[in-house]
């Protein structure tokens, strides 16, 4: 598979859009404006999937002053799960934080997305703590993180899927 991993750019919006779009509820859709802000406020940690071509997946994650990586959102087209797309990106992240010195990275989930929360357990996140309505319609969400603890990337990306 010809998948190329780079980083977040502006340029990138209406794609990134276009995948919420096919992907999210509406009202969980990032507006133009938030979408924009974070590719140039968390370029270096923010990435696109892009394959044949087209972009296809992204994630856009920020590092926090307290020194954490914040996974904000990702999402991969829906014709494109279960093709390691999502891992991708995700190695991205946790290979950028590990660069940096980052030990946890951590991100939230709704609790009736069994499908991501997974996802993120075969990563080797974990649940620390349930966020009561977290999201806009009241669902309760997870808050899941996991502790690099200095490993090496191949270590951490390795063998998980």
């Amino acid at each position: 598979m010809a998948l190329l991993i780079r980083n977040c750019d502006p340029n990138d919006v209406e794609n990134i859009i276009n995948v919420e779009k096919d992907v999210f509820a509406p009202e969980d859709v990032y507006s133009e404006a938030l979408i924009r802000f974070l590719c140039v406020s968390c370029r270096e940690s923010s990435y696109i999937a892009v394959y044949e071509g087209h972009v296809v997946g992204y994630t856009i994650s920020c590092i926090e002053e307290s020194g954490k990586m914040h996974v904000l959102s990702i999402a991969v087209l829906r014709e494109y799960w279960g093709k390691g797309i999502g891992r991708s990106l995700m190695c991205a992240v946790i290979n950028k934080a590990l660069e940096l010195g980052i030990s946890t990275v951590y991100l939230e989930a709704r609790k009736s997305n069994a499908r991501a929360l997974s996802f993120y357990q075969r990563l080797g996140f974990e649940v620390r703590h349930v966020l009561p309505n977290y999201y806009p319609n009241g669902e309760d969400g997870y808050l899941l993180a996991k502790e690099l603890g200095g490993r090496a990337c191949a270590e951490v990306c390795a063998d998980e899927d």
